[in-house]
């Protein structure tokens, strides 16, 4: 009879482990189930926004964007000149001057054109270069003319071509074939 109270423990027991393992089994489908339907609806919902970007962050990504490869400056040049040509402004020579401490690690090749034009050929120029050349940025412009009469002033463009960081070039000062030293 011992042994039978012995077996009958044990079956119980066995039962009870039994019954305990289910309710765990079925707690954890539950948790499953949850975890699962929380996951779809994070899915379904718009990420959320990032934080605006700032000003200065803005620039430098739009410059990331349009920036040339170190190679592409002497094409440009020539273009320019085409350029300056087709708008009968008178360029003789660009000067360069190279900056890598410049914005965000590009590096700016500072360009100084003298030129001789008239203001609606100048204005031309510049709006089709800058619309040719999304990398390029005039910087600054000077106008000196002697008297009012004068009809093709003396003026300086001060142009940026912004260059993609880790290529660089020397600086170097050119003369437009043909044309003055």
């Amino acid at each position: 009879m011992l042994l039978l109270a012995g077996a009958v423990v044990i079956a119980l027991a066995a039962h009870l482990v039994r019954l305990q393992v289910e309710a765990q089994s079925q707690q954890a489908h539950v948790r499953i189930g949850k975890l699962r339907s929380s996951i779809a609806t994070a899915a379904r919902q718009p990420a959320a926004p990032k934080a605006p970007a700032s000003p200065d962050q803005q620039t430098l990504s739009a410059l990331y964007r349009v920036a040339y490869p170190q190679g592409d400056v002497n094409r440009i040049m020539r273009q320019l000149y085409a350029l300056g040509t087709q708008h009968q402004l008178d360029l003789q020579q660009a000067d360069f001057r190279q900056d890598t401490q410049g914005f965000g690690g590009l590096v700016q090749q500072q360009v100084t054109l003298p030129v001789q034009a008239r203001y609606p050929q100048l204005k031309a120029f510049m709006l089709q270069a800058l619309q040719q050349f999304p990398g390029l940025s005039i910087d600054q412009i000077v106008i000196q003319r002697e008297n009012v009469a004068q009809d093709r002033p003396e003026v300086t463009l001060k142009l940026s071509i912004w260059v993609s960081p880790g290529t660089t070039a020397p600086t170097i000062k050119t003369t437009q074939p043909g044309r003055g030293s």
